[in-house]
């Protein structure tokens, strides 16, 4: 699912030679798709391809109206053309980049849809930029290998849960989903082409618990069955929450879907029951995989090559559990259920509570939501009462939940790059929906960071548009009704996803096997952190961090996590470091 774009294709400055470049392409597997003097456009086979008619431009990518493909844009070409793209937001939904030729003066408009289901980045000059859907794609168009930018490297590490458009390589950015970039003014300029709180205002908001559950129902059938369509067979990741059993649910029917269930060690770690019960009533061929640490490299450089470090050394085994499931069956897209915990509206506060008494005033309602945040939680409706009066007039804060763990005080970012979606909340914003907001695009940057979609088309069905906009309309409290988290999700499949599921309080996790990783790796950690390039850079506490790796006992899931992040980070780095930095064969002792 790859692509690179070049507006302005007579005025190569980053890239190569117009031929040139579509040699190095061709050699990478890319063709061009479109040749005109204002764009020049290439892909690979994978990528479905829209074309604008009249030289207008090309959308890559899934585009659907309803639950039906759109295959021809002739049709809307005057509508897509004259409103920059924006129609396609309006009117359709997708996983798609699209690249517009707008107006008498064909100015570009770069389109990354809502759900972010495809990658794209800005990539050299502002003035001349170059887009693609990743960086190794980059490198072989043949641009220049970018440095690292160690300020943004420290953001990134001390915000896990905030991203915006800045990387942690000089001169790239990530066009954000739901944004425009345009070609004019001169340099170019992002805006929102999509806005949350349209959908988020008060006027739409879905007062009946019973009538949100099914448009959700509903939606979910709607847009996981016509992704799914997309794909002749796919592989479904089928963790057994409940967020994955849905997905299962939507894909209930599709002759080429098969599920595979990954198993870490740990009891937190098998879900297998679960598992087993939603791929039966979905209908699902059900293959199950046991992780182990056999093999756990902590220096092997991430594939592919990411914008900013990612998660992808926990993540490694199951990956390549999923990608052998993909190779034995054929399968041409893996499909899973992450954002759900987002998009449900799985808060960890008392906000909802403040929203509610501010949409209802004191009412029996406001009582009701406080009960179900204190059977929710485990705690008192007083101690849920008091938390909520404090944050009354608390204001959002998107820094908070900041780790700045293992990191030097000096290197510290004073700036916080903050999400459009949240730059563009309203004054009256509720904590609770800002809240809601900042966990789907944190999800949104945690499903890019494994840059998974580069080597084979992974879907995250959940957060596709019309479940975006359907959810932010549903309020804030329903999704805690009855004192169980995603609550209007539990409703909306009664009776579907297996009753196990349904009213499941426990949630997997892999704390067992995160420790299980950093103990088989704890030595080559060693090695990577004291000396690496985070340490010589100024980006982590050196004594902090040998302190930790040096004590006897088993760290805590905290720490072993947050370790295996740094070593994410300094593994990434090296991989970026011109000339790339040599791991040391020899460990130092531990003691």
């Amino acid at each position: 699912m790859r692509f690179l774009a070049v507006p302005g294709a007579s005025r190569l400055s980053a890239a190569p030679s117009r031929a040139a470049l579509a040699v190095r392409l061709a050699q990478a597997g890319l063709t061009c798709v479109t040749d005109e003097e204002d764009l020049l456009l290439f892909a690979d086979a994978s990528l479905p391809l829209l074309r604008l008619p009249g030289a207008r431009g090309a959308v890559l990518g899934h585009v659907f109206a309803g639950d039906r493909r759109l295959d021809d844009l002739s049709p809307h070409q005057v509508d897509i053309s004259e409103s920059g793209g924006r129609w396609l937001v309006e009117r359709c939904w997708g996983r798609y980049v699209a690249f517009v030729l707008a107006g008498p003066g064909r100015r570009l408009r770069v389109l990354r849809d809502p759900s972010g289901g495809l990658s794209c980045y800005r990539v050299g000059d502002r003035r001349a930029p170059v887009f693609c859907s990743d960086l190794a794609t980059a490198l072989a168009a043949g641009l220049p290998r970018p440095a690292i930018d160690w300020r943004s490297v420290a953001h990134d590490l001390l915000y896990r849960r905030v991203r915006g458009a800045r990387t942690s390589l000089v001169e790239v950015d990530e066009l954000l989903p739901g944004l425009t970039w345009a070609s004019d003014p001169p340099g170019g300029a992002t805006e929102l082409a999509w806005d949350p709180w349209s959908h988020a205002a008060a006027g739409r908001r879905l007062n009946s618990p019973a009538q949100a559950a099914d448009l959700l129902r509903q939606e979910v059938v709607r847009c996981v069955g016509a992704l799914g369509a997309a794909f002749p067979r796919l592989t479904l990741e089928l963790s057994g929450g409940l967020d994955s059993s849905i997905v299962a649910m939507g894909l209930a029917g599709h002759q080429g879907a098969l599920a595979v269930n990954c198993v870490s060690p740990g009891p937190e770690g098998d879900e297998r029951d679960y598992a087993r019960a939603a791929a039966a009533a979905a209908r699902l061929e059900l293959e199950e995989r046991v992780l182990g640490t056999a093999g756990f490299d902590p220096a092997a450089a991430p594939t592919p090559c990411l914008a900013r470090p990612g998660r992808p050394m926990v993540l490694r085994s199951a990956h390549d559990a999923v990608l052998d499931h993909v190779a034995r069956h054929g399968s041409h897209a893996v499909f899973n259920g992450a954002g759900g915990d987002s998009l449900f509206c799985a808060l960890n506060t008392a906000a909802p509570v403040v929203d509610r008494f501010r949409t209802e005033g004191p009412s029996l309602g406001v009582l009701r939501t406080i009960g179900d945040v204190a059977a929710l939680h485990g705690c008192s409706i007083w101690t849920v009462a008091r938390l909520a009066w404090r944050s009354r007039r608390r204001p959002f804060d998107a820094a908070k939940g900041a780790d700045a763990a293992f990191l030097r005080a000096e290197a510290l970012p004073a700036a916080l790059d903050l999400h459009p979606w949240l730059a563009a909340a309203p004054p009256d914003a509720s904590l609770a929906r800002l809240r809601h907001l900042a966990a789907i695009t944190f999800i949104q940057g945690y499903i890019e960071g494994q840059g998974r979609s580069s080597t084979l088309p992974t879907v995250a069905p959940l957060l596709a548009q019309p479940l975006l906009e359907l959810c932010l309309r549903i309020p804030t409290w329903e999704w805690m009704s009855g004192g169980r988290d995603r609550a209007i999700a539990r409703l909306a499949f009664a009776g579907r996803a297996p009753d196990a599921v349904i009213y499941r309080r426990s949630k997997g996790a892999i704390d067992h096997f995160v420790i299980a990783l950093f103990e088989a790796g704890r030595a080559q950690i060693r090695m990577l952190l004291l000396d690496g390039l985070l340490a010589q850079n100024g980006v982590i506490d050196v004594p902090a961090v040998a302190a930790a790796l040096d004590r006897p006992e088993h760290l805590r899931a905290r720490d072993a996590h947050r370790l295996l992040d740094l070593a994410d980070a300094e593994a990434w780095a090296r991989s970026w470091a011109i000339p790339p930095a040599p791991v040391r064969a020899t460990a130092a002792p531990t003691s």
